[in-house]
């Protein structure tokens, strides 16, 4: 096998780079719940919009693209997935035709909770002999790393491919 040629001023490999670690630290997550998502037909992406559902009343179109940073038309496509599997229910803002909610829909509530489970089981496993300094600084450094990635797409991507900023009132509604 051939040695690796290394370009730019960063000499790592690729088996070296944070990007990669988050990469393959995602992958697993994706597959902790894989059998879950096989036997409902679904995949993380839908899965981690009925944990998002299961969490808030209802959620616009445009918050669930801001809030999981994929294009418009990918989400819609989960959606439908999520739709004709009758998982979630649409509805038609009133004030405002343009804007879509999205809920869960009774059939869709007790597989929202079980991806909330084993999203909370990773969770746990992943916290698992961090105590509370070390959490706080690991959160600290990924929230970090987080917005070095915001300056560098601000930098690098055209600005119509952003994601807008999530507001604030959706991370705080709450299902009762």
């Amino acid at each position: 096998m051939s040695s690796p040629v290394k370009h730019s001023t960063d000499n790592s490999l690729l088996v070296d780079r944070l990007s990669f670690l988050i990469h393959t630290m995602s992958t697993r997550i994706a597959l902790i719940g894989s059998r879950l998502h096989r036997e409902h037909g679904i995949n993380h992406f839908t899965a981690r919009i009925l944990v998002l559902l299961l969490e808030h009343e209802e959620l616009r179109v445009s918050d669930l693209v801001d809030l999981l940073m994929l294009p418009q038309s990918t989400l819609s496509s989960h959606l439908l997935v999520l739709r004709k599997k009758g998982l979630i229910r649409r509805r038609r803002s009133r004030k405002d035709s343009r804007s879509v909610f999205i809920s869960l829909s009774p059939v869709g509530l007790p597989l929202a909770q079980a991806c909330d489970d084993q999203s909370r089981q990773a969770n746990l496993a992943m916290l698992a002999g961090v105590n509370n300094e070390q959490r706080t600084a690991a959160f600290d450094f990924l929230r970090h790393v987080s917005q070095r990635l915001d300056d560098l797409l601000v930098e690098m991507v055209d600005a119509n491919d952003l994601p807008r900023r999530v507001p604030d009132t959706v991370s705080t509604r709450r299902t009762k």
